[in-house]
């Protein structure tokens, strides 16, 4: 009895840690906010399907889990995923967020990657790109330069 019981915990344990966002990646969006404006980062917002498209996998191989691109968002982003699974199950509030989300953003394909102010402004948005992370932090600092207006 001890055993099944040992079992069942680590099975809820893995399943409860498989619902978490990607290591380093917020999956809330009210605190992902609140986090940029407290330590003045821009967001970078990953709306992804996790576990079932091509492109998202290779964004993630080719970029998100490069040590170029972890250290860039480290100083710099607070990094916000959006995930939409196939083969597994999130949270119902995160699916409720997730599912408004890309609805606010006008979501209708993966991968979609925005940069936001800290203060939440939409400035600009990427799908996936070709390059390494190099290319990719190259393209994202442009974004977050400031605006220059015409009259400057």
């Amino acid at each position: 009895m001890k055993t099944v019981v040992f079992v069942g915990l680590l099975v809820v344990l893995g399943i409860s840690g498989a619902f978490a966002a990607s290591a380093g990646w917020e999956d809330d969006y009210r605190k992902a906010l609140a986090t940029a404006r407290q330590e003045s980062k821009h967001i970078l917002v990953n709306f992804t399907g996790s576990d079932s498209c091509l492109p998202c996998m290779k964004m993630k191989a080719n970029i998100f889990s490069k040590k170029e691109f972890r250290e860039f968002a480290e100083q710099n982003l607070v990094l916000m995923e959006v995930d939409f699974p196939r083969k597994r199950h999130l949270p119902f509030h995160i699916e409720i967020q997730n599912q408004r989300l890309a609805k606010d953003f006008g979501v209708v394909w993966f991968p979609a990657i925005f940069v936001l102010s800290p203060e939440g402004k939409r400035l600009v948005r990427y799908r996936y790109m070709e390059g390494g992370p190099d290319r990719f932090i190259a393209t994202i600092k442009k974004s977050m330069r400031p605006q220059v207006s015409a009259k400057e």
